[in-house]
């Protein structure tokens, strides 16, 4: 739960035959304080894959972080500093 904000992600046969990283890459989330955000998650019992970091590309300057989830699911966090996505 993100405050009043609730996200639930169901599993679902896949008739592709194709291969897990096809079909799902990661989760992004938009926030805005990464910082809180990312101790959240930690303190939650999140795995970190890539610390907060800075991202620029395309006119867009963000800070991002990975974590997986409690399935193994990869989790972006993201906050836009400057720009637009």
């Amino acid at each position: 739960s993100l405050g009043s904000t609730t996200i639930t992600a169901l599993s679902v046969a896949d008739t592709t035959k194709r291969p897990p990283a096809y079909s799902f890459q990661h989760i992004g989330v938009d926030v805005v304080d990464i910082e809180a955000a990312y101790k959240r998650a930690m303190e939650a019992g999140a795995r970190e894959l890539v610390p907060i970091r800075s991202v620029k590309t395309n006119g867009l300057e963000a800070m991002q972080a990975f974590f997986a989830g409690p399935d193994g699911e990869r989790i972006e966090l993201m906050q836009i500093i400057s720009g637009e996505f």
